[in-house]
């Protein structure tokens, strides 16, 4: 005679509901997560340089390091957005270009003397106009928001935000691959490398000289960013690349953004990985 011992059905119910209560709240954690995200490596193979947005703008005329403004951006055409670091007086990273809070926002006063709660409760505004309800982002903010967007890129003009601090926030966020660190002295960058192994650092290259000295900070091995005026030789670009350093420029000054119909030969013979501009839906046509 064999016996079964059934499981009460109450039980056996309940135990149905809760392997589906699971396996919903695993579905929901794998939608919730990038499925592709895109690496600077990756996005460095493709064809074509990668278009920053300098400030994160699509154009001069809207907010600067503003959430609002990049979320747009991003979503315009897989821009890399940059972005510019500040500390406050407690130690917290906001995004903030100038050394005060005046010119870019409704508060008065330098960022170093003001809380990151106090800044949270200032308003952006454009060049022009009043200000508007978004306040200034902070570095974990803009992080979050990238971090849950696959095709984010970020450049973090550091400023005399210290870099260990910076990679802190961006290692804990997951980021370091979709990040790379702008640094224009001697002494910033080398604390960039000290950061971590493995971020991208950006370094200022006028001459070969500069090149040479990059290249042995960085050691044999590292790859680095060699950020070099659109108005030096070609030369120096192609040394750049056979050194194999990621090549950044800008059209911040002279034929900002290729505006259309201007004539894209202002980088003729200078070959750039990453190309900086105010207008980055002109620039990224007009390179086409």
């Amino acid at each position: 005679m064999i016996f079964r011992l059934a499981a009460p059905f109450g039980l056996v119910l309940g135990l149905a509901r809760f392997r589906r209560a699971l396996l919903l709240a695993g579905l929901a954690w794998a939608c919730s997560m990038p499925s592709h995200a895109a690496t600077l490596a990756t996005r460095l193979q493709g064809p074509g340089p990668i278009i920053c947005a300098h400030r994160g703008w699509l154009s001069p005329a809207e907010t600067e390091n503003d959430l609002q403004t990049f979320k747009h951006t991003e979503a315009a055409g897989r821009f890399m957005l940059e972005m510019d670091l500040a500390v406050t007086r407690d130690g917290g990273i906001v995004l903030m270009h100038d050394p005060t809070v005046d010119r870019t926002t409704d508060g008065h006063g330098p960022v170093s003397s003001l809380t990151t709660a106090r800044i949270a409760r200032l308003h952006l505004r454009p060049r022009s106009g009043p200000a508007g309800r978004d306040s200034p982002p902070t570095l974990d903010a803009v992080l979050r928001w990238a971090g849950a967007t696959p095709d984010a890129l970020l450049m973090l003009d550091i400023k005399k935000t210290p870099p260990a601090d910076v990679m802190k926030h961006v290692r804990e966020a997951g980021m370091t691959s979709r990040v790379l660190l702008l640094t224009f002295d001697r002494d910033t960058a080398a604390r960039a490398f000290a950061s971590d192994p493995d971020v991208l650092v950006s370094v200022l290259v006028t001459k070969d000289a500069d090149l040479d000295s990059y290249r042995g900070m960085a050691g044999a091995v590292r790859r680095f960013a060699a950020y070099i005026p659109a108005g030096a030789s070609p030369a120096l670009f192609t040394r750049a690349h056979r050194l194999g350093a990621v090549v950044i420029t800008d059209l911040l000054d002279r034929a900002d953004a290729l505006a259309p119909g201007a004539d894209p030969s202002v980088l003729a013979g200078r070959d750039a990985d990453i190309v900086v501009s105010n207008d980055p839906r002109a620039t990224l046509s007009a390179l086409r």
